[in-house]
């Protein structure tokens, strides 16, 4: 082997060698990339992991944030000397844009010599004068949460003959399997159609039961009313006679 033959093959050896640092080097960088890689990677999903509990923690903040009440106005009715059973006061919410919505009692004011004709707004008839079960919707703004609204019965000089041509209500007690109801009741309509009395304290008994109170016969919505109770139910044309009946409720006792 001459001299040319070996500086070949000593080049090729370093070619080789040449080649298989750079193989090498290429591993290692390619290790660094993937471990910068596998970094950011991880980094990127800590970051997002981080974003969603702050927005759930911000979210739960929120929803156990207490409630903001609704705002109301207090309705009240003031009947002077009248008798007039039923509360004199009730609540009513003001929605967004500032209005309350709410019916007057059935129940109209009562007076010796005297009848009702109807509920007046702050004692000032320019606002109108509302018959019994009427429904209104009046703007009193948001700014009116917390105040009273009064509603004053305003009374008339009895006229018997609208009174005489008013309907008469026959409302009955039904026994049910029970013994001793009370005697039927007979009553005049109000103005608006609607009778209103209130029921006998004597109470029917069955051998085994307790008496819980009236139903209504064919009104199952209509609330069960017990004895000695002011009732009112709007029966609709003041002039027509009509007839009602209540059934009692019972609860087994044994």
């Amino acid at each position: 082997m001459n001299a040319r033959d070996r500086r070949v093959i000593q080049q090729h050896k370093e070619s080789i060698e040449h080649s298989k640092m750079n193989h090498e080097e290429s591993i290692e960088v390619s290790k660094k990339n993937l471990k910068l890689t596998v970094f950011v990677i991880v980094l990127t999903i800590v970051s997002i992991l981080v974003a969603i509990m702050g927005i759930q923690v911000n979210r739960r903040g929120f929803d156990d944030a207490p409630e903001q009440p609704q705002p109301t106005v207090t309705i009240q009715y003031n009947t002077g000397d009248a008798f007039f059973p039923l509360s004199r006061f009730s609540t009513v919410p003001i929605d967004s844009n500032g209005y309350i919505e709410f019916s007057h009692p059935w129940w109209e004011p009562e007076d010796k010599g005297l009848q009702f004709e109807g509920w007046v707004r702050d004692d000032n008839a320019s606002h109108g004068i509302y018959p019994a079960g009427h429904h209104l919707r009046i703007n009193v703004g948001v700014q009116a949460d917390g105040s009273t609204l009064v509603f004053y019965a305003r009374m008339m000089f009895m006229d018997l003959e609208c009174i005489d041509s008013r309907g008469r209500v026959t409302i009955f007690y039904h026994y049910s399997g029970g013994y001793n109801p009370p005697s039927a009741l007979g009553m005049v309509k109000n103005s608006v159609g609607a009778v209103q009395f209130q029921h006998p304290l004597d109470v029917p008994t069955r051998m085994g039961y307790r008496f819980v109170g009236w139903q209504l016969h064919g009104d199952a919505d209509f609330e069960i009313t017990v004895a000695s109770q002011y009732v009112v139910i709007p029966i609709g044309n003041p002039t027509q006679n009509a007839f009602i009946m209540f059934i009692p409720k019972w609860e087994r006792l044994y």
